[in-house]
Formats: C-alpha cells, sequence, structure tokens
C-alpha cells in the first residue's frame, strides 16, 4: 500500500528502529534505553535480558496443545531476542508507569508528538480494544469508555495489552499467561480484548 497510508504490523520495522537509535547515540541500544527510559522513570526491575533465566517471582507463561497438559514455557526463550521489537521484561507497576510517561509525550517535543499522533488505519499485533489506528509507535483505542494510547504484544506463554489515557493519569495493563493469536473465531482471544475493554473501562472510572 502507498506509504503513510495504512499501517501493517512488522517486528521487523522495531528492530530497524533499534538499529537506526544506535546510529545516532553513536552506542548500543541497551544504554539508550537505560539512559532515556529506565533511569529517569526510575524502572529498576525493567530490563532487556540477556538469557532466558527469570528472577523469583514471575508470572509463569504456559504453551497450549489440545488434549495435553499445559507446558511450562516461561523459560523456554530469551525474550531479549525480540531486541527493539518488545524483548523487555518488567512488572505490571514498572509497565504502567513507563506506559504513561510514554503516552502523554514525556520522551518527544511537541512537534514529535504531533507526528506520533498522527494515527491511519492499522491495528497493533494483535489488536487491542475497541476500534485501532496506529500512530508513529504507538497505537491508539478507542472503546466505549474512552480513548487511550498504548501497544499490545505476544510471545510464547505470554499475551500483553499496555495503555494510558493521553493525560498520563490513568493506565491499565492486561496479561495472560499464554500467547494468543486474533484467528478467526478464537473465543479465548476474543474474551482476552474484552477483558481488555472492562480493564480500560475500570481505569477510566478511577
Amino acid at each position: 500500500f502507498t506509504p503513510g497510508s495504512k499501517y501493517d504490523y512488522s517486528d521487523s520495522d522495531n528492530v530497524i528502529l533499534g538499529l537506526m537509535d544506535e546510529a545516532v547515540t553513536k552506542g548500543t541500544y541497551d544504554a539508550a534505553l537505560e539512559h532515556f527510559v529506565t533511569t529517569p522513570l526510575g524502572l529498576s526491575k525493567t530490563i532487556l535480558p540477556s538469557n532466558s533465566a527469570l528472577s523469583t517471582p514471575y508470572l509463569h507463561g504456559y504453551g497450549l496443545t489440545a488434549g495435553e497438559e499445559p507446558e511450562d514455557v516461561s523459560m523456554f526463550l530469551n525474550p531479549g531476542l525480540a531486541w527493539a521489537s518488545g524483548g523487555m521484561l518488567s512488572t505490571p507497576k514498572q509497565l504502567n508507569t513507563f506506559m504513561r510517561a510514554y503516552a502523554s509525550g514525556r520522551f518527544s517535543n511537541a512537534a514529535t508528538r504531533k507526528s506520533q499522533l498522527t494515527f491511519v488505519p492499522g491495528g497493533s499485533g494483535p489488536p487491542g480494544p475497541g476500534t485501532n489506528s496506529s500512530g508513529l509507535g504507538i497505537f491508539r483505542y478507542a472503546t466505549s469508555c474512552g480513548t487511550v494510547y498504548g501497544h499490545t504484544g505476544n510471545f510464547p506463554g505470554y499475551t500483553i495489552f499496555a495503555a494510558s489515557n493521553p493525560k498520563g493519569t490513568r493506565s491499565v495493563d492486561v496479561i495472560v499467561n499464554t500467547q494468543l493469536q486474533d484467528k478467526p473465531g478464537n473465543k479465548p482471544y476474543e474474551a482476552l480484548r474484552a477483558a481488555e475493554g472492562l480493564g480500560v473501562c475500570a481505569a477510566m472510572r478511577s
């Protein structure tokens, strides 16, 4: 499609941005995350891991196969392999802290934020609640309880949705401990989207 007319999610575009980041900062992506994001926000438990080991306690993630017992895949793969395409580990509380700062524009100037919040048709992968549209590195979810900015993602054992209102005063994250795909007729995934919508409503009313 014509560039800029709509959006289709791909991990590779985020990896390319990570490489661009390293070219501009003349350092590593890890160092940039620490300097610009985790240290200023006090996110001491938010990391880009170098291996698959998890510190206890942690949310166990499971792989599901019909007719078999759920398999614990929490340490099956190193999340850091996803790198700039969602390879971070964090806690629900620190994820909320980050999303409030990110959605409210703390990391960008006015001109950059205006460009970032110019939305086109397209959803995150997998889609989040309500009507999805895509900005630059952020998604808009228009729900019956209001509009929030955020992101979704999944990885073996996990599916997540995190978002905040534009002012960064209300936020929500919803995490399930299995990987769900947005396939037609996938009832668990549709139940997750409904739960995400309820989470937005609860956050906006609190």
